[in-house]
């Protein structure tokens, strides 16, 4: 991955906030975020804007991914065109904050995330991969790899929180 950008530290409130938007399906908070990513995030250059994919089952669960609707909302906001179906979560994994360690999080992920080949991305030399929070980085850089072995020159994150480590 080329670069990791954050609008928040991951503390309280925004910890509250992002837990509304995710579990309580305010999606209200989410749109709020997603301007607010835009405002802060006005240089973004970029061909393309993709969300972390979760799982059949997840989505089941939840109703909605919640970085999808933060990538639509900052698409819109910032007229980047945005897809859903270029990553996808191949089988479901249990939630990677439930793993001990970054080892533990990295096998977990191991082989749970593809291209969908049909697809095209022509002309696209940089995606920027959309999440909410990013605590040890296992997660994108797993899909940052995973572009970047399809010929995807560049390839950053925007997230709402980050983790200070």
């Amino acid at each position: 991955m080329d670069e990791c950008r954050a609008l928040f530290s991951y503390n309280s409130p925004v910890k509250e906030l992002i837990n509304g938007f995710k579990h309580r399906q305010r999606l209200d908070i989410g749109m709020c975020l997603a301007k607010l990513m835009a405002l802060k995030f006005d240089d973004l250059q970029a061909d393309l804007l993709v969300p972390v994919p979760v799982s059949y089952r997840r989505f089941c669960g939840r109703g909605f991914n919640q970085s999808w609707e933060l990538t639509r909302q900052l698409s819109r906001e910032l007229g980047i065109r945005c897809c859903n179906r270029v990553l996808r979560k191949s089988h479901h994994t249990p939630a990677q904050s439930m793993q001990p360690s970054v080892t533990a999080r990295r096998q977990n992920l191991r082989g749970a995330f593809a291209i969908d080949n049909r697809v095209i991305m022509t002309k696209v030399n940089s995606v920027t991969i959309v999440d909410d929070v990013v605590t040890t980085m296992t997660t994108v850089n797993s899909l940052a790899r995973l572009l970047k072995r399809h010929g995807i020159p560049r390839v950053q994150v925007l997230c709402v929180a980050r983790t200070c480590s």
